[in-house]
C-alpha cells in the first residue's frame, strides 16, 4: 500500500509508512511511544486509544486502564504523548506521528496480510486527533474505523461555562487544575473558578497558579492527594495542555472522514451533546449512541464496561470481531437504545425497524441483520426494547418513546430534515409502526409506514395456526412457541398451543419447564443448548408478557393518513386478513406479496426480496416529493397535500427559530405549512412595505414549487397580522387569490388593545425577557415584575441581566422545548429578540402621530380568531380593512404557545374556514349570535350590496342575525368589477349562487324544481338585486325579493345626493362614510357647503383623490402642486381632512393614509357601479317582493310608487333608523325581524300597501 501525499505542516498531508516491521519481543514499542494494555488475538481488530487534552500527564495510558480489559478479544494500545509527539506543531503532523506507531504495531501483530480492522478511539480532546488519524489511514487505503468518546472533532468546543475549553483559554497550568478538579468530581468548584478566572483575564489581571493550586488542594482534600503530587500533575498537564491547545486553536478538519465512525455520548453531561451535530459535518458514515455516565467518569468502572460493549458491537458489525463476543458484552450493548445496522448517507432515506412480540430478546436488532444490509443506500436502524421501553405502559407511550429516538438519530445523522423516514414493523411490530407513523405524520414529519405481514390491531383474529390467535398462554409459554416456529417446528407449536389452551380452559397451570424440555427435544437437531434456550425463553417471556399486556386489546384511535405499504408472506396465508383489517386504519395503503413465510421472511433470500420491495417503494415516495423544496427564506414545518399556509412572525422576528412559538399548531393542519424567516435580507428592508413585498415574492416562489397547493393562506398574529394584511393587499393587486387568518390581534400598529410590548417604557431586552418568560408559562412572574417596575419607576435601569437570571430560574425546564438549555442561550435569544423588535418597530413607526394600518381594503376571505373578551373590539376594528370577515371565539392568549386544546381549536377553525366556498364569505354563523338568532325558514338568503360594496361590514352583521342555513354577502371582487353591465354582473353572481347551492344544471340553466332563494338589495344595490331576480324568474326559479330603502329602477346613488345635486364620487364617498358611522348632521352640513362650492364652478373629482389630500395633511397651504394651481381638488381635500378628524373616534385608530385609501377605493367603486349599463325589462317581477322603508321617510310615496311599477306583488314594511343607520347594531335586529316575518307569512307586514 502507498500513502497519499507527504511533507509536514499544519495544512499538509503526512505520509503513512506501510513498511512491515519485524515482530517485537516486548509489548512497548520504542521508548514509551505506545503502551499495549491488552494483547488480544492476532485475527481480531486492533483498538488504539488517544488521550485527552492533558496527554495522560500522570502516566501514559492511565485513562484507559478500566476500558481496555473489557475490549476482549481485541488488541488494545494507548499512544503516549512523549517528547517526539510534543515536538509536533500541528494536528495533522501529530496524527501522522501517531499513525506511524499504530501501523508498526498493527503489522507486527497481524496474521498474513493487512486484513485486521484498525479502530482509532479518542476520548475528549482525543476525538480531534482520532478523526484526523482515521482520515489519514482511510485515505491510505487502510481498513479503519473511528470511535469518538463525547467531544467534537473541532477545537475549541462551543462556548459555554459548563465545559472545558468553552470559556477563554486560561493557560495550561490553570486549565490542568480545573481538569483535575472535574476528574475528581468537583464540578461546582471548577465552574466557579473558571468564571472568576475568565473575568480576571478579561480585566488584564494575571492568574496566580500557586493560589489556585492551594484552593484546588483544599477542595480535593478528601481524596488523599498530596500537594507535591498535585503540583507535579499540574506542571506536567500544563505543559501538555498548552501545547495541544496551541497546535490546533482553532482547528477544523480540512476534509471529511469517509470511513465508518461511532460517536458515544455521555448521557449525564448533555452539554457535550452538540458533538452529534458538529461531528456529522465531518464524518460521512457516523453513528451516534448514548453510553453511560458523565464525560468525566465514562472511562471508569461500570461506565467503561458499557462503552466497551458499544465499541465491540460496532466492531462486530463492521466484521472486525468474531460473533463469539462475551455474553457480558452483549448484555452491556443492550443498554443502547437504537442499533444502527447500516450507516447510509445523510441525505438518504432512513429506515427504522421495529421488533416483534419478543422484543428481539436474544440480541437487539438480530431479526433484521439480513434485510438491513440490502437496504442500501438507506440508513437503517433497529429500535431496542430496553429498560426505558419496558417501562412504557401503553402502545402510544411506547411509540412516542421510539419516535424520540428516531428523531434524535435523524438529527444526529446530519439530515437537514428533508429525507423520508420509513417506520417498518415486523409481526407485532406492525402495531407499533402504525402508531409511530401516525404520531410522526401528525407532527409534520415526512413519514411512511411498512408493515411486514400482520395487523395493526391486537390480538390478531382467532385461529390456532398463528401466534396470539388463541388464548394468551403467558409470556414464557408464548416465547417457547415463538422460538419453535422461528426454527421451523410449526407442527410442534400448533399441537402444543392447542393442548395448552385446553389445559388453561380447564383451570390447570402450564408447566413451563416441562414445555421447555419438550421444545428442546423438538429442536435438538439445531444444536441449541438447554442453557441458551432457557435464557431465550426467560428474556422473551418478559418482553412478550409486557408487550401483550400494554395493548390487549388494541385498536388504533385514529387513521394513519400517510403512505403505507403492507407486505404479505405468501407461504402463510393465515396472516392475509391483515390486508382487510389494516385498510380500515390506513387511508393510503398499498398491498403487495413478498416471499417466504411469516417466520422466515426476514432471513436469506426472502429478506432480499422484501428489501427490494421496500427500496422500490421508498424510491417512488422520494421521487414524488423531491419536486417540492422550499424557496429561499421559507422554512417548511409540515408538507402534505392541501393548502399552502404561511405563518408571519411577530415583533420578535421568531427569535426562537422559524415557527417555534407556534407550538403544535402546524402539526395539526393539513397542507404545506411554512414559516417566513426574518433573515438578514428581511432585516435590511428599509420600510414595512418593502418587507411585505419581499415576503410576497418569497411566498409566490414557494407556492410555484407546489402546483398542487389548492389555496394560499396567510396567518399572522401581533405585527404579523399587519404584515400579512399588507401582503394580502399586494397579492390582490396582482390578482392572486388568497385567504387571511388573524390570530387574536389587531391589524394596526400600535394596537389599542395590547399594552405588553411598550419598548420605550422598559427597554428592549427587558420586554424581550418578559415576552419569552410569558411564552414559557411564567405569566405570574411577568405580571409581578411589570407591576413592580411601574410602582418603582426605574426598576431596570441597570439592564436586564438580573431579570434574565431570575426569569431563567422560573422557566428553565420549559425552555428545553425550545432548545434553550443554559442561561447563556436564554440571554442570547433575548438579545436577538430585542434586536428584531427594535428594527421592526423602526419600520412600523408611523408618521405625524397616526397609526400604521393596511393601505387599502382587502376583498378576500378573512378569519379572525380571538378570545371572548376581545372579540367585539377586534371585529369592529377589522371591518375597517376587510369586507368579508368570519369571527371565531377560542380561549387564547396573544403570548402563549399553541398547544393542547387551544391548538386543536385553532386548527379546527382554520380547517373549517378553508373548506367554505368563496361565495359564502359572510354566511357563516357567529357563535355570539347563536342564542339570539332567528329562524330563516331554511331559504338561502343572499345580500346584494350597493355601490359601496358593504365596505363597513354592516351587511355581514345582517346576515349573521338572519342566520340563514346558507347564503352570504355577494362580493364586488376583481372578477365582478370587470363586468360592464348590470345584466353581466347579475349573471356572474347567479352563477356563484348556483355553485354555492350545488343546483343541478341542464345546460346553462338551473333545475327550477330544486331551487329557491331570497335576494336582498340595500339602497343602490336594489337595481342589481332586481336584475338577478328577473333572470331567475325567467328560469322558473322560486325567488323572493327584498328591497331596503332603495329603488329597483335606479343604478347608482341618488342623482341629487344629500344636497340636492350630485357632488362627484369622491365627495359622495366621504359623505357616505360619514352617514354610515352615524355622523348624519356632519354629512348634511358638508353636503350643503360642497353644493355651494360646486355652484361656484369648482371642479369635481372622479375616482382617486387628487394629491392635494397629501398636501392638506402635511399642513401645506395654498393649494399648489409642483408650482401649478390646482384649486379644483382643494375643497375635496379639506373635506377629507375634516371628515378624518370628525370620524376618527369611530374609525378605531385608522391612519389618514388608510382613510384616504378607503375613500379612494369607495369612490372608484361608485364610478364603476354608476357606469354599468342597465336594461329595461318588458315584464315586471311577479314573485313575492317586500320594500322596507325607514320610519318618517320623506320620499316614501314616490319610492313605493316607483317600485310598484316593477314588482306586481309588492308589500311594504317599516323599520327603525334612516337609510344608513337601519343597518347599525341597534336597528339591524328589527330589520331582520321584518324580513323573517314576511318570509314566513308573506302578506303579514306591519303596514301593507297592496298594489
Amino acid at each position: 500500500m502507498v500513502a497519499h501525499g507527504g511533507g509536514a505542516g499544519a495544512n499538509g498531508a503526512h505520509q503513512l509508512s506501510t513498511k512491515k516491521a519485524a515482530p517485537k519481543d516486548k509489548e512497548i514499542i520504542g521508548s514509551d511511544k505506545l503502551l499495549i494494555l491488552r494483547s488480544g488475538k492476532v485475527e481480531s481488530a486492533k483498538v488504539y486509544l488517544i488521550h485527552g487534552l492533558d496527554g495522560d500527564a500522570l502516566s501514559g495510558g492511565s485513562t484507559f486502564t478500566s476500558i481496555a480489559p473489557c475490549l476482549a478479544p481485541c488488541r488494545v494500545g494507548a499512544v503516549v504523548y512523549d517528547p517526539e509527539a510534543l515536538e509536533c506543531n500541528s494536528i495533522p503532523e501529530l496524527a501522522a506521528c501517531y499513525n506511524r506507531r499504530v501501523l508498526e504495531d498493527a503489522r507486527s501483530h497481524t496474521a498474513g496480510s493487512d486484513a485486521n480492522l484498525i479502530i482509532i478511539a479518542g476520548y475528549s480532546h482525543g476525538c480531534v486527533l482520532a478523526h484526523q488519524m482515521g482520515h489519514q489511514l482511510h485515505k491510505a487505503g487502510i481498513w479503519t474505523a473511528v470511535v469518538m468518546f463525547d467531544l467534537e472533532v473541532t477545537w475549541p468546543p462551543p462556548s459555554t461555562n459548563s465545559r472545558v475549553g468553552g470559556y477563554e483559554f486560561l493557560g495550561g497550568e490553570a486549565e490542568a487544575i480545573l481538569l483535575i478538579s472535574r476528574a475528581f468530581g468537583k464540578f461546582e468548584f471548577a465552574i466557579k473558578e473558571a468564571i472568576e478566572l475568565a473575568e480576571m483575564t478579561a480585566r488584564g489581571q494575571r492568574i496566580d497558579v500557586d493560589a489556585l493550586t492551594q484552593r484546588a488542594y483544599a477542595a480535593l482534600d478528601q481524596r488523599g492527594l498530596s500537594m507535591d503530587l498535585l503540583k507535579m500533575m499540574v506542571k506536567r498537564g500544563g505543559v501538555n495542555i498548552d501545547k495541544l491547545h496551541n497546535i490546533g486553536n482553532p482547528w477544523e478538519p480540512l476534509e471529511k472522514y469517509e470511513g465508518p465512525a461511532l460517536l458515544i455520548l455521555a448521557p449525564d453531561t448533555p452539554e457535550f451533546h452538540s458533538a452529534a451535530e458538529i461531528n456529522a459535518q465531518y464524518c460521512t458514515q457516523m453513528e451516534v449512541v448514548n453510553g453511560k455516565g458523565s464525560h468525566y467518569n465514562m472511562m471508569q468502572g461500570e461506565q467503561a464496561a458499557t462503552q466497551a460493549a458499544l465499541v465491540l458491537e460496532f466492531a462486530k458489525r463492521l466484521g472486525g470481531v468474531a460473533d463469539d463476543i462475551s455474553s457480558a458484552g452483549l448484555e452491556a450493548a443492550k443498554s443502547q437504545k437504537m442499533l444502527i445496522l447500516r450507516p447510509g448517507k445523510a441525505e438518504s432515506s432512513k429506515v427504522y425497524l421495529i421488533h416483534g412480540l419478543d422484543g428481539d430478546a436474544l440480541s437487539g436488532g438480530s431479526t433484521f441483520t439480513s434485510i438491513a444490509q440490502r437496504l442500501a443506500p438507506c440508513r437503517v436502524g433497529a429500535l431496542v426494547y430496553d429498560q426505558e421501553a419496558l417501562e412504557c405502559n401503553s402502545i402510544p407511550d411506547l411509540a412516542a418513546c421510539y419516535n424520540r429516538r428516531v428523531l434524535e438519530d435523524v438529527k444526529s445523522s446530519g439530515d437537514a430534515g428533508e429525507s423520508l423516514i420509513v417506520i417498518a414493523g415486523y409481526s407485532h411490530g406492525c402495531v407499533l409502526a402504525h402508531q409511530m407513523g401516525h404520531q410522526l405524520y401528525k407532527a409534520g414529519v415526512r413519514t411512511a409506514v411498512v408493515m411486514f405481514d400482520l395487523e395493526v390491531t391486537w390480538p390478531p383474529p382467532s385461529t390456532h395456526s398463528r401466534v396470539g390467535g388463541y388464548e394468551f398462554l403467558g409470556g414464557e409459554a408464548e416465547a417457547v412457541l415463538l422460538i419453535s416456529r422461528a426454527f421451523g417446528k410449526f407442527d410442534f407449536a400448533i399441537k402444543e398451543a392447542i393442548e395448552l389452551t385446553k389445559m388453561k380452559a380447564q383451570g390447570q397451570s402450564i408447566d413451563v419447564d416441562a414445555l421447555i424440555e419438550r421444545a428442546y427435544v423438538a429442536l435438538g437437531q439445531r444444536g441449541l443448548s438447554m442453557d441458551l434456550l432457557k435464557m431465550m425463553v426467560k428474556r422473551g417471556g418478559v418482553n412478550i408478557e409486557k408487550l401483550n399486556n400494554i395493548g390487549n386489546p388494541w385498536e388504533p384511535l385514529e387513521k394513519y393518513e400517510g403512505p403505507a405499504l403492507l407486505i404479505l408472506a405468501p407461504d402463510t396465508p393465515e396472516f392475509h386478513s391483515a390486508a382487510e383489517i389494516n385498510a380500515r386504519y390506513c387511508t393510503r395503503m398499498e398491498v403487495v406479496t413478498g416471499k417466504g413465510s411469516h417466520y422466515n421472511m426476514m432471513q436469506g433470500e426472502q429478506a432480499a426480496a422484501q428489501a427490494a420491495i421496500v427500496l422500490e417503494y421508498v424510491k417512488r415516495l422520494s421521487e414524488a416529493t423531491l419536486v417540492c423544496p422550499a424557496a429561499e427564506g421559507i422554512t417548511v414545518l409540515r408538507d402534505c397535500p392541501g393548502p399552502c399556509i404561511y405563518f408571519l412572525h411577530g415583533l420578535d422576528g421568531d427569535a426562537l427559530g422559524p415557527g417555534m412559538n407556534l407550538g403544535s399548531l402546524p402539526s395539526l393542519l393539513s397542507g404545506r405549512i411554512c414559516s417566513i424567516e426574518y433573515d438578514d435580507e428581511a432585516f435590511a428592508c428599509e420600510t414595512i412595505e418593502a418587507l411585505a413585498k419581499l415576503y410576497k415574492e418569497r411566498i409566490l416562489q414557494d407556492r410555484a414549487l407546489r402546483p398542487d397547493g389548492k389555496r394560499l393562506v396567510l396567518v399572522g398574529r401581533s405585527i404579523g397580522a399587519l404584515v400579512a394584511s399588507l401582503i394580502a393587499l399586494y397579492l390582490q393587486k396582482d390578482h392572486v387569490e388568497c385567504f387571511l387568518v388573524i390570530l387574536n390581534s389587531e391589524v394596526v400598529w400600535p394596537s389599542k388593545l395590547d399594552d405588553s410590548f411598550c419598548y420605550d417604557w422598559l427597554g428592549g431586552e427587558v420586554e424581550a425577557t418578559f415576552w419569552l418568560s410569558h411564552l414559557a408559562g411564567a405569566k405570574a412572574f411577568v405580571d409581578e415584575q411589570v407591576q413592580s417596575a411601574v410602582t418603582r419607576g426605574k426598576a431596570f435601569a441597570e439592564g436586564a441581566s438580573r431579570l434574565q437570571t431570575a426569569a431563567f430560574g422560573q422557566i428553565a425546564s420549559n425552555l428545553e422545548a425550545f432548545g434553550i438549555r443554559s442561561l447563556k442561550e436564554f440571554r442570547s435569544v433575548c438579545t436577538l429578540a430585542s434586536s428584531h423588535c427594535a428594527r421592526l418597530r423602526q419600520l412600523l413607526r408611523p408618521s405625524a402621530g397616526s397609526m400604521r394600518t393596511p393601505a387599502g381594503i382587502f376583498d378576500g376571505k378573512v378569519l379572525v380568531i380571538t378570545g371572548a373578551e376581545r372579540q367585539s373590539k377586534l371585529e369592529q376594528s377589522a371591518r375597517q380593512y376587510f369586507r368579508n370577515i368570519v369571527t371565531r371565539c377560542v380561549n387564547t392568549d396573544d403570548h402563549e404557545v399553541y398547544v393542547g386544546a387551544v391548538a386543536s381549536s385553532i386548527a379546527s377553525e382554520i380547517s373549517q374556514f378553508l373548506v367554505q366556498d368563496r361565495t359564502r364569505v359572510d354566511g357563516d354563523r357567529d357563535p355570539r349570535h347563536e342564542a339570539e338568532s332567528l329562524d330563516a325558514a331554511h331559504v338561502p338568503i343572499y345580500v346584494v350590496p350597493g355601490c359601496d360594496g358593504g365596505v363597513l361590514g354592516e351587511l355581514a352583521s345582517l346576515v349573521d342575525i338572519l342566520n340563514a342555513d346558507t347564503g352570504g354577502v355577494l362580493v364586488f371582487d376583481q372578477e365582478a368589477r370587470r363586468c360592464s353591465s348590470l345584466a353581466d354582473l347579475a349573471a356572474l353572481f347567479l352563477q356563484r349562487i348556483s355553485d354555492d347551492q350545488a343546483w343541478i344544471s341542464e345546460g346553462d340553466l338551473p333545475d327550477a324544481s330544486l331551487c329557491k332563494v331570497l335576494l336582498l338589495g340595500h339602497s343602490s344595490g336594489a337595481p342589481l338585486a332586481y336584475e338577478m331576480a328577473m333572470q331567475l324568474q325567467d328560469c322558473g326559479v322560486d325567488v323572493r325579493l327584498v328591497i331596503v330603502q332603495g329603488e329597483v329602477s335606479r343604478a347608482g346613488p341618488s342623482s341629487t345626493g344629500l344636497s340636492g345635486c350630485w357632488l362627484g364620487s369622491t365627495c359622495e364617498a366621504i359623505l357616505l362614510l360619514a352617514n354610515r358611522v352615524g355622523e348624519r348632521e356632519f354629512a348634511l352640513k358638508e353636503a350643503e357647503a360642497m353644493a355651494k362650492a360646486r355652484q361656484n364652478g369648482q371642479k369635481l373629482s372622479r375616482g382617486r383623490l387628487p394629491d392635494t389630500c397629501g398636501l392638506a395633511f402635511d399642513g401645506i397651504s395654498g393649494g399648489y402642486m409642483n408650482g401649478h394651481s390646482n384649486n379644483g381638488g382643494v375643497e375635496e381635500s379639506k373635506l377629507l381632512m375634516r371628515a378624518f378628524w370628525k370620524l376618527s373616534d369611530q374609525l378605531n385608530g385608522m391612519s389618514v393614509d388608510a382613510f384616504k385609501e378607503l375613500v379612494a377605493d369607495l369612490a372608484s367603486r361608485i364610478d364603476w357601479y354608476m357606469s354599468l349599463d342597465s336594461l329595461e325589462h318588458q315584464d315586471a317581477f311577479e314573485g313575492p317582493a317586500l320594500l322596507i322603508l325607514v320610519q318618517d321617510c320623506a320620499e316614501a310615496e314616490s319610492i313605493i310608487e316607483s317600485n310598484a311599477l316593477y314588482c306586481t306583488q309588492l308589500e311594504v314594511a317599516e323599520t327603525n333608523g334612516d337609510q344608513h343607520s337601519c343597518m347599525h347594531q341597534g336597528n339591524v335586529k328589527s330589520l331582520a325581524a321584518q324580513i323573517l316575518s314576511w318570509q314566513a307569512t308573506p302578506r303579514a307586514a306591519l303596514m301593507c300597501h297592496k298594489t
